[in-house]
């Protein structure tokens, strides 16, 4: 697994509100939150807003349940003695804490216009998998060797509206059809890239490879979303990126949106 981090730096002010940071305070949380372990806690003392934002992998597309990785992920951080609530604009799944940013069918260029007006919720931690469908669509809406740059500027966009936030993105999962599966590989290897440069910067900013995922077309319902299994495997993989941002102490507590918004 694959890391790529660096401290906060960024200067960038959220450009319609003024927020204020709380400390621990009482954000909702799911079924399962009474079974919190004696695990030390992922940033202890602070609530986690996380936004998850990409395309149907995202939102849980083709799960038994719905949930995709989030009600996996979720287990796995309030088991670790966090309290979580998950933010976003969309719906899925049968978990009661079941919002997301997660798109069917949509590109970067299309995820960056859907989630952009929940830039503002001020979440502490967002998660990224997006590039899938730049990837698989033909023909394709945008080129398919520019989908770097324009994951590169939703980046820059999360990072400047939310200064603080914890920014963890994906390499993202295989696919079995023929054109994307020969596509992934170039355009995963540019993420690397484009995270080290703004990590460098200072920004907390993770690179996960979830390239192991698919491969080759495996353990994917339709060449293309992963099985419930392999979702699961989703929910470790960001669990143990989470992991190393609060070893770091990077996570740092969410920002209140003003009332303006």
């Amino acid at each position: 697994m694959m890391f790529r981090m660096g401290w906060s730096g960024m200067l960038a002010a959220l450009a319609s509100a003024v927020s204020t940071c709380s400390g621990a305070r009482d954000l909702d949380r799911s079924r399962g939150s009474r079974h919190i372990s004696r695990q030390a806690a992922i940033a202890p003392g602070i609530p986690l807003k996380v936004l998850a934002v990409g395309d149907s992998i995202t939102q849980g597309f083709k799960s038994t349940d719905g949930n995709g990785y989030r009600l996996h992920l979720l287990g796995s951080l309030i088991d670790a003695g966090s309290q979580v609530s998950y933010v976003g604009s969309q719906r899925s799944g049968n978990m009661e804490n079941n919002a997301n940013d997660g798109f069917v069918g949509w590109t970067i260029s299309e995820i960056a216009e859907g989630a952009r007006p929940d830039f503002k919720l001020l979440p502490n931690v967002v998660l990224l998998h997006a590039g899938t469908n730049d990837m698989d669509k033909d023909p394709a809406p945008e080129p398919y060797d520019t989908a770097p740059e324009r994951l590169a500027s939703l980046v820059d966009e999360i990072l400047g509206a939310i200064p603080e936030v914890t920014l963890v993105v994906a390499q993202i999962v295989q696919s079995g059809n023929p054109g994307t599966r020969d596509r992934i590989p170039a355009y995963n290897a540019a993420i690397s890239g484009i995270l080290n440069e703004r990590a460098a910067k200072g920004s907390k900013i993770l690179a996960i490879d979830m390239s192991s995922i698919g491969v080759g077309g495996s353990n994917l319902i339709d060449n293309l979303h992963p099985n419930d299994k392999r979702y699961e495997l989703m929910a470790g993989f960001w669990f143990e990126a989470l992991k190393q941002a609060s070893e770091k102490g990077w996570i740092t507590a969410p920002c209140e949106p003003s009332a303006e918004l």
